[in-house]
């Protein structure tokens, strides 16, 4: 749904952070869509029992 309580500059030291290794969030990802699928995302995270910490939305297909 968005980011609570960061500013741009936050988002991209988070960035930063990852693409030089230094912050793992891949075990935070709960669920991967590709972009086609973006609606079946929010619906998720919609759903009051769902558990989800971060969904990504892929701009191409992931394949098994």
């Amino acid at each position: 749904m968005g980011s609570y309580g960061s500013r741009r500059r936050d988002l991209d030291q988070v960035i930063g952070l990852v693409l030089s290794g230094r912050l793992d969030l891949s075990r935070s990802v709960t669920a991967r869509f590709p972009l086609r699928e973006a609606n079946a995302a929010l619906a998720q995270l919609d759903e009051p029992e769902a558990d989800h910490v971060r969904i990504v939305l892929l701009p191409w297909e992931e394949r098994p």
